[in-house]
């Protein structure tokens, strides 16, 4: 397949994906009938560089993901909870933002991030023993601590670099996943509680080191295999964020004669970052209580009202970019490596509410960026004489 082909191919998929038909895309993009359309995705027209643009815009693609090597394969998307109305515009707008997001780290000359890691386990003997150790090992390689929703956002986005997004789903997912030419992605539902997102995060992070042998290809056309991925995620989740040995001790702390209060388990879910019931459910699992006891006391009236009054002081809302790509794209700019109007482009905003992005982010306004600072030593270790660097 030639390059003309592989876009062609690229751009009917992303269509057909999106539902629209040919008559719909030519309006859209200011072409005068589908012919056009219908040749261009045959490969057997020239594509107008403003064409391509408008094509990429419409059908959320990035042009350098159109432009990719013919034999590569676009990124796919693994949905949790998905449903009918999983938008494919969201799906295809999310890989759009990955590849984006990849294409700024390169402009900035990022060293290389640290491999995320990887099982291809045997998907048909894979067991919840197997998500427990495999959460054992992430809990350690990734150095969480005792309280590991605490840091995991941060080495996920700054050790191994995954592009973390957030947008209000409405019902049409919790969260996905996906693993391509940019790395590890995860879209997160910006609607739901911040401890439910840690779940979610956790639970994700499982999919993504299991992409191998739960492969999206796999699940999505076993609903068996399904099924029991989502169940070894969820098992998985649960021990990363409450790990056997700090879990279990600082249950074991509250209990007083036998016994745990309501303030305490409330307190204990606000302290690992997770929902009451994920609390209650790991406390199950370590043999805490019994199943019966959760239930009874997820449909306590009074437990309930504790737990409601406990989560305005830990809530928060994800902001509409994701800080660290836009620092990227501020950097890119500021040192000549990006145009303001592509800043501004990338950002989603017109370029004069670009300032207002700078403020928002609370990013400096002035040159700042470029100050330069004296030099006292050699940096082979001797410290005669003085190298400096003039300020500008």
């Amino acid at each position: 397949m030639d390059a003309r082909q592989a876009i062609a191919k690229r751009l009917k998929e992303a269509r057909e994906r999106l539902g629209i038909t040919q008559d719909d895309l030519a309006k859209q993009v200011g072409i005068q009938n589908r012919q056009t359309i219908g040749e261009i995705e045959k490969g057997t027209r020239e594509i107008k560089a403003w064409e391509l643009v408008e094509l990429a815009n419409a059908l959320h693609l990035d042009i350098n993901h159109l432009l990719l090597n013919p034999s590569q394969e676009p990124a796919k998307v693994l949905w949790r909870d998905v449903t009918e109305a999983s938008a494919p515009d969201v799906e295809a707008e999310f890989l759009k933002r990955c590849s984006q997001y990849y294409e700024l780290e390169q402009l900035c000359d990022l060293e290389k991030a640290k491999e995320f890691p990887r099982t291809e386990a045997d998907p048909v003997s894979f067991s919840e023993r197997d998500a427990e150790e495999l959460a054992r090992e992430c809990q350690r390689d990734f150095d969480l601590g005792s309280f590991p929703a605490d840091s995991l956002l941060s080495v996920l986005e700054n050790r191994y670099r995954v592009k973390i997004w957030y947008e209000s789903l409405s019902g049409r997912g919790s969260a996905a996943a996906s693993r391509g030419p940019f790395g590890c992605a995860i879209l997160m539902n910006a609607d739901e509680a911040p401890w439910r997102r840690n779940f979610n995060f956790a639970h994700e992070v499982f999919h993504l080191i299991t992409w191998g042998c739960f492969a999206p290809a796999l699940l999505e056309s076993n609903a068996e295999m399904k099924a029991k991925a989502e169940k070894f995620a969820d098992v998985f989740a649960a021990r990363l964020l409450m790990p056997a040995e700090g879990f279990e001790s600082a249950v074991e702390a509250r209990i007083d004669k036998g016994k745990i209060s309501y303030l305490s388990l409330v307190e204990l879910a606000r302290r690992f970052d997770v929902s009451t019931t994920a609390l209650l459910i790991r406390m199950k699992d370590a043999r805490f209580i019994a199943s019966t006891e959760v239930s009874r006391i997820l449909s306590d009236r009074h437990f309930k009202q504790l737990d409601t009054r406990s989560m305005p002081e830990k809530w928060w809302t994800p902001p509409r970019m994701p800080p660290r790509f836009v620092n990227l794209a501020f950097f890119a700019y500021k040192s000549g490596r990006l145009s303001r109007l592509m800043c501004a482009d990338l950002l989603g905003v017109k370029l004069a509410g670009l300032d207002d992005v700078i403020r928002q982010y609370d990013l400096p306004e002035s040159d700042s960026l470029d100050t330069r600072i004296p030099i006292t030593c050699d940096p082979t270790g001797d410290d005669e004489g003085e190298a400096s660097v003039p300020a500008p």
